[in-house]
């Protein structure tokens, strides 16, 4: 499936424009399915969107209460910790509106799980019994995963070069993650591409090398992992001019 590439002129209204389009979506998947489940994302852009997605513009149109939340990772951390994905959604958005605490998926820390391995299985649980749900609507698991393009390529806990890159299962413990902390939960890519829709987030200059290798050089999945997502119905490239600043001026729309 090919990817849509969309430029936003930097990150500020990078961050404003996949919160409208995301509130958009979520209203129009409410209105024929009668619930959404969009998966989330860490990063600084993420941390970003959530607050424009709190803002009572965006907010008010989106029915809390019918929509299912998950992240593609999590760092095993105990719950609560600061530097947890879900602290920072937490603080920047779930505090702010009216969601149902049991539609909100976490990901399950040392203070309640005995390993990673554990975390990871109960997660699966979740998600296999979201699946069953949907079965019979033919849908797949998400509606929408959202997910941030590291500086390396990497996306939710995948990471180049990683035997996590080939995992069949639903979600997987991480050691050793090069980005601390080591220790984590992933979703793999099996589980990811199960979506409707994925939207790939990059902001900054960083990205820029990331960017420029998966759409003008044809990286792959295992050197560049944001180049293995790849949902059912639409791939969108969401970045903004820093991000972009090595593609040729007229790859993507604006």
């Amino acid at each position: 499936m090919t990817r849509e590439i969309i430029r936003h002129h930097d990150a500020d209204n990078l961050a404003t424009a996949v919160a409208a389009r995301l509130v958009t979506s979520i209203a129009k998947i409410q209105s024929v399915h009668g619930s959404a489940s969009v998966v989330l994302t860490g990063g600084r852009i993420a941390g970003s969107l959530m607050f424009a997605l709190a803002d009572p513009v965006s907010a008010d149109a989106i029915d809390w209460s019918r929509i299912d939340l998950w992240w593609g990772d999590e760092r095993y951390l105990p719950m609560g910790d600061q530097e947890r994905n879900d602290f920072l959604a937490d603080e920047r958005l779930l505090s702010q509106v009216p969601v149902d605490p049991a539609r909100v998926h976490r990901i399950l820390g040392p203070d309640l799980t005995a390993s990673v391995e554990e975390a990871a299985a109960a997660y699966s649980e979740q998600i296999s019994a979201a699946a069953a749900v949907r079965s019979g609507e033919g849908r797949p698991t998400f509606d929408i995963v959202l997910l941030s393009i590291g500086p390396d390529g990497h996306v939710a806990s995948l990471f180049p070069e990683s035997a996590s890159l080939t995992s069949r299962e639903i979600a997987l413990a991480i050691h050793g993650s090069p980005k601390p902390p080591p220790v984590r939960v992933s979703l793999s890519f099996d589980t990811l591409n199960d979506a409707s829709e994925s939207w790939l987030l990059a902001s900054g200059a960083e990205k820029a090398d990331v960017v420029d290798m998966m759409f003008t050089q044809g990286a792959g999945f295992l050197q560049i992992p944001a180049a293995g997502v790849a949902a059912r119905e639409r791939t969108l490239v969401l970045i903004d001019e820093s991000a972009a600043s090595k593609l040729a001026t007229d790859v993507g729309k604006r």
